[in-house]
């Protein structure tokens, strides 16, 4: 009977046990198969991801291209899903040149959910370290499945160069350098030019000796009781000096940050000639010659002050490189509006010389009475060998320098026309470009006043 019950019970233990594992395989079977199907859909659904990702697109916008150093400049990072499947966890890095930049108070990296055939931005705020050019970009984007198990990524080659400029406080370090101290005056300092006259409209002088034809009417009867001899009052009066700065905003003048590089200068020399007490306008040729939209003005005519000042900057930072504007016509503009003494300021890449008629303008300024200086940007100086051909390898560097070098040749022509019609040209680059605005303000003054 014992026994009987002992094969029942491990008949009996043994069919729990069949039973059980049956049980457990079904349980293992059931789950493979549930995670078979999460894989698979999870795989299937990536790969369609796969294929939105790729149309994917990404555009940055900057804010404020060129900065101080210790300023800050304002990145948007924009993505837009061009398709009809919405995009979860895309990963976007936007990179940047370390060495003059860096991420302030906020991200370059962000992950971004994209609904079917919209867009999602973010931004991030970079802070200028050093002075320079530097570049923001390339842009990598990546996305993963749900799983982790498998990735993909692109890289946008978009890339965007911003301006550091020095602060005023390096400026007039490398300005008072090169001996131009005088010229880069503080805010609050009151400098101003005076001329020796007889009569009123000045601060009274000093006294001298009656010279026959002098105005009697100005007699110093006290100095003349005191000396015994008949003194005329002599009185101080302020003298200023007009000028008219005509900005090349060609399409060339985008090659090496030309343009935003004379942005920073033309804001540095008129602040230091409102503070002297100077006159001074500004005029951007178009290729008609001048142009007045409503939105975008090149005209602004000589004044001064505080208020002239933030115009001459407002529609300065407007500049936008494009077109061949023609000098010729924009001198006939002059001539209508303004009549000599004046000192007009060429500023130029000299690029499409011939075509932007500098030498048929510079001759008729002259031969009008005005005076011609010319400050050129050539394009030689604001590139490097590298920037020329995308590839870094020594071929290239090579065929770099031979462009350089027959940018230089082309440039040295217009640099002789000038200057044998007697116009005084100075060639800038982005290391002297503002202490050599002031030099030439200071030569133009200085000419101003023999021929005054």
């Amino acid at each position: 009977m014992y026994t009987l019950r002992m094969l029942i019970l491990a008949v009996l233990c043994f069919s729990l046990l069949t039973i059980g594992l049956t049980f457990s395989v079904q349980i293992l079977t059931l789950t493979g198969i549930i995670l078979f199907f999460i894989i698979f859909l999870s795989f299937f659904s990536f790969h369609i991801s796969v294929e939105a990702f790729e149309t994917l697109k990404v555009r940055r916008s900057v804010y404020n291209k060129v900065v101080g150093k210790g300023g800050y400049i304002v990145v948007r990072v924009t993505l837009s899903n061009q398709s009809s499947y919405r995009l979860k966890g895309v990963r976007v890095e936007d990179k940047y040149s370390g060495r003059g930049l860096s991420v302030e108070g906020s991200s370059n990296i962000n992950v971004l959910n994209l609904e079917p055939l919209e867009a999602a931005s973010f931004y991030y705020v970079l802070k200028a370290k050093a002075d320079g050019a530097f570049t923001i970009g390339p842009l990598v984007l990546s996305m993963s499945d749900r799983l982790k198990l498998l990735s993909v990524s692109r890289t946008v080659m978009d890339l965007s160069k911003v301006i550091i400029i020095p602060t005023f406080v390096d400026v007039k370090s490398s300005v008072t350098e090169l001996g131009l101290k005088s010229t880069l005056i503080s805010l609050g300092e009151h400098v101003h030019e005076k001329s020796i006259m007889v009569g009123r409209g000045g601060e009274y002088r000093s006294s001298r000796e009656y010279i026959p034809g002098d105005d009697t009417s100005f007699i110093d009867w006290k100095a003349t009781a005191r000396r015994g001899k008949l003194h005329i009052k002599e009185f101080e009066r302020r003298t200023s000096s007009r000028f008219l700065l005509v900005v090349d905003s060609g399409k060339s003048m985008s090659t090496g940050l030309k343009l935003e590089y004379v942005k920073q200068a033309i804001m540095l020399l008129s602040r230091s000639m409102s503070i002297i007490g100077d006159f001074y306008g500004l005029l951007i040729p178009s290729v008609s010659g001048v142009a007045f939209p409503t939105i975008y003005p090149r005209y602004v005519p000589p004044g001064t002050g505080a208020d002239h000042l933030y115009k001459v900057i407002t529609v300065s930072s407007q500049l936008n490189p494009s077109g061949i504007p023609n000098f010729s016509d924009a001198l006939s503009f002059i001539r209508g509006k303004l009549c000599p003494p004046l000192n007009l300021i060429f500023i130029t890449d000299l690029e499409d010389f011939e075509r932007k008629n500098i030498l048929e303008a510079a001759k008729e300024a002259l031969s009008a009475g005005y005076s011609v200086i010319c400050i050129a940007t050539p394009t030689h100086l604001f590139v490097q060998p590298g920037e020329i051909f995308e590839s870094g390898d020594v071929q290239s560097v090579v065929l770099g320098l031979d462009y350089l070098k027959m940018l230089r040749e082309r440039a040295s022509l217009p640099l002789k026309a000038l200057r044998s019609l007697g116009v005084e040209v100075y060639e800038v680059g982005p290391v002297d470009i503002f202490p050599r605005f002031l030099k030439v303000y200071k030569y133009a003054k200085a000419l101003a006043g023999v021929h005054g």
